[in-house]
């Protein structure tokens, strides 16, 4: 690809360009534990809901309305947290993965089927996967809990492939990326929680 193509496709691509820098910075300050990442997922995630309903991910695009929603009071919350005593980061016991993945199957299973009766997606088993997957992570990562990297690997993963697929190019390198740096969030969280253990 040369200068011009490269500058035209920036030009037709712009509001995905925006949306995966916001992104970028929204997990980096996730991973960190700022309160300012609610701040740039939210802007993130309205970029993308223009992004999505371009390329027919009705449901994707309808998850990032849920991170926009999930992002004030993610904001909230952790404000909340910073005035008290700050929430320590916490695992999930088998009890809880058991609920994580039966509340993840019964939304995927909703999701498709209100894809393939109302929205008429090319992959609803995907956009409704993405979808269930990451609402659970991102109520896990509300909740401080390091479990939600995990999830984000998976999701994030498959994501580079459905973006490829739908010729979203930035937002496939953004994907990629972000698995990188679900798998630093992990082990960082990890880190973390080691140090609290010890003291």
């Amino acid at each position: 690809m040369d200068l011009y193509h490269l500058i035209c496709y920036i030009h037709l691509h712009y509001v995905e360009l925006l949306g995966t820098i916001t992104g970028l910075i929204y997990v980096l300050y996730a991973i960190e534990r700022k309160r300012i990442l609610w701040i740039y997922g939210a802007v993130s995630s309205m970029l993308y809901i223009y992004v999505f309903w371009q390329s027919g991910l009705k449901a994707y695009m309808m998850l990032y309305v849920y991170y926009v929603v999930i992002s004030l009071f993610g904001w909230f919350s952790w404000n909340a947290q910073s005035k008290s005593k700050q929430k320590e980061i916490s695992r999930l016991n088998a009890r809880m993965w058991y609920i994580v993945a039966f509340v993840s199957l019964v939304l995927y299973l909703i999701i498709v089927g209100l894809l393939t009766i109302y929205a008429n997606s090319d992959i609803p088993w995907a956009d409704g996967l993405l979808t269930s997957l990451s609402i659970v992570a991102t109520w896990l990562l509300v909740k401080k809990n390091i479990d939600n990297w995990l999830i984000w690997i998976a999701v994030d993963l498959l994501s580079a492939i459905v973006s490829v697929y739908k010729g979203l190019y930035f937002t496939a390198i953004l994907f990629v990326i972000y698995t990188l740096l679900a798998i630093k969030g992990f082990y960082e969280w990890k880190k973390e929680m080691q140090i609290k253990i010890t003291h």
